[in-house]
């Protein structure tokens, strides 16, 4: 069985963002390939490289072959992502690796086919491709273009309605009044003091006949609390001063039983 003891790998994986310094979108892996023996391999050798998304079995998620490869005392030097047939044809890029968990896999064919090398090389972000992952949002503030936020006014400024405001991709829009929608109410407030007494008095009086309300027998100003006006029979009213009636049979004509306020 081969033995690979990886000298060093330098995985600069993330693409270059707009306005930012531009990143490789391939990486340098060196090793040295030993035999059972532990002696340095004689090449040139085929050597496959292969990206899962797991430390053992996995999805494969991308592949490329390189062939040949020449060997110095075992060692090796290829560039990840120029090999021939990548698969899928997009490329070793930074999609490959827009979430965490990708291992590398180290295939070698000395003549009698592919032997895979064993373990699986865990890939981390490289301090280049760390600085290129925040240039990524340089132009940005939390994922939000510049243009979308509003230039801040002069010291001492003060913005009214009608001023124009500036943006940062040079559009300008003119402040105004809006009116937003209209809350949800309020608690209840709490309970009043309670209004002075009202005291009624009660009034019996024997009407013309003209006479149809309680109102024209109350005294002017007055209120009309209750009562009623009738051409027969008897009436009766009781209020906060006492009360009253009429016979109205006896009285021979229109007669009101009222009561009013002072």
């Amino acid at each position: 069985m081969l033995r690979l003891p990886i000298l060093f790998a330098c995985l600069a994986l993330a693409g270059a963002a707009q306005g930012a310094v531009l990143v490789p979108a391939d990486s340098n892996l060196q090793g040295q390939l030993l035999d059972d023996a532990g002696l340095p391999l004689v090449g040139p050798v085929a050597i496959e490289i292969a990206v899962f998304d797991a430390p053992v079995a996995g999805n494969l998620l991308y592949s490329e072959l390189h062939d040949p490869v020449e060997l110095r005392d075992g060692l090796f030097d290829l560039l990840i992502g120029t090999g021939q047939d990548p698969t899928p044809a997009a490329g070793f890029g930074p999609d490959l690796f827009s979430e965490a968990n990708r291992y590398l896999e180290v295939r070698v064919d000395t003549g009698a086919g592919l032997e895979v090398l064993d373990p699986r090389l865990p890939i981390s972000s490289v301090p280049y491709a760390l600085s290129a992952a925040q240039a990524a949002d340089a132009e940005t503030l939390g994922g939000v273009a510049a243009s979308a936020y509003l230039q801040a006014p002069a010291p001492g400024a003060n913005l009214a309605v009608g001023d124009a405001i500036e943006f940062s991709d040079g559009t300008v829009q003119t402040t105004a009044t809006v009116q937003g929608p209209t809350g949800p109410p309020g608690p209840p407030g709490p309970q009043g003091d309670p209004g002075p007494a009202v005291t009624t008095v009660a009034v019996c009086s024997s009407v013309l006949a003209s006479v149809a309300s309680c109102a024209e027998v109350c005294a002017s100003g007055s209120q009309v609390v209750g009562g009623q006006v009738s051409s027969g029979g008897m009436c009766s009213v009781t209020a906060d001063t006492g009360s009253c009636s009429l016979d109205i049979n006896a009285l021979g004509g229109r007669g009101a039983c009222c009561v009013c306020t002072p």
